[in-house]
């Protein structure tokens, strides 16, 4: 017997709530086996599944936003257009299933209540392992051996969703960065080209001392995270999902934002820490801009 699990919003609900879902599902089921419809390199994420299926090429996929339930201010037919595309792919992996014992076994985020990833704890979760096949391309794109010492970078802002309006400026960065001199530096400008995609790109100070690179997928981010000496990622307008991942990972990373930020409700770093992040990495929060 199979079960499919598709999640098509944003991918901190994904992190922090759906796959925990998902997981412990597994875990109480083992006669059932996991199939997962989401991004390639998402498969770190699931590594019980069974199998996980691209859907990224599926043209619906391309609409959906970054955000709670995937295609927010959409007409409902996109939604419904996309699950039928869903069905399909699912039938082409599988022709001997029936329409019934698919759609009977097929489940989608937006078909849960959303989960409070912020005060409550949704499924179980596991350290996640990083997949060596990329370092090689990675090292290629940095221009160093991993074993290098060197500081991790990112940033993400998104202009649909801010709660704050602090950017960080040139000074900000050389005042946090002049603690990390005897370190290579890269910075990370993730994309997946999903809509209201948060993210940022390096300033003009940040190219004179980092290697910048493009990155949009999982595999890459989470081998860069791994291997750095310190993850010093910037958040803005709001306290951006790309922060839970090094800890999942079971890396520390020292998230720097604005006081207004920290003051959020969804600024949940110590309850996180505590009942989500129990494998060793954590969120260091400094709050003071």
């Amino acid at each position: 017997m199979y079960k499919f699990y598709c999640h098509f919003g944003e991918v901190g609900y994904e992190l922090l709530g759906w796959s925990g879902f998902v997981r412990e599902q597994a875990l109480n089921n083992k006669d059932i086996k996991t199939v997962i419809l989401g991004r390639p390199s998402f498969n770190l994420v699931y590594p019980y599944a069974h199998e996980l299926i691209d859907i990224t090429q599926i043209p619906e996929w391309k609409d959906t936003s970054a955000c709670c339930q995937g295609f927010r201010g959409r007409p409902p037919s996109i939604t419904q257009e996309f699950k039928e595309n869903i069905f399909k792919l699912i039938k082409d992996h599988y022709p001997n299933l029936s329409e019934k014992q698919i759609k009977d076994n097929l489940f989608f985020s937006d078909t849960h209540p959303l989960p409070d990833i912020y005060r409550n704890k949704i499924g179980s979760y596991e350290k996640l392992e990083i997949d060596l096949a990329a370092r090689e391309e990675v090292e290629a794109k940095v221009g160093f051996s991993l074993e290098e010492p060197y500081v991790l970078i990112q940033n993400a802002w998104r202009e649909q969703v801010i709660r704050c309006g602090f950017e960080f400026s040139e000074d900000n960065y050389r005042n946090i960065l002049k603690d990390y001199t005897n370190y290579r530096k890269v910075f990370i400008d993730f994309s997946d080209s999903r809509k209201h995609q948060s993210q940022k790109s390096p300033t003009n100070y940040l190219r004179e001392v980092c290697t910048c690179i493009e990155c949009n997928n999982l595999a890459e981010q989470s081998i860069l995270f791994s291997f750095s000496k310190y993850n010093l990622f910037f958040t803005e307008g709001d306290f951006r999902s790309h922060c839970y991942f090094p800890p999942m990972f079971g890396k520390d990373v020292k998230v720097f934002c604005s006081k207004k930020v920290q003051s959020l409700d969804g600024c949940a770093v110590d309850f996180w820490n505590e009942f989500v992040f129990t494998f060793g990495g954590h969120i260091e929060l400094h709050g003071g801009f």
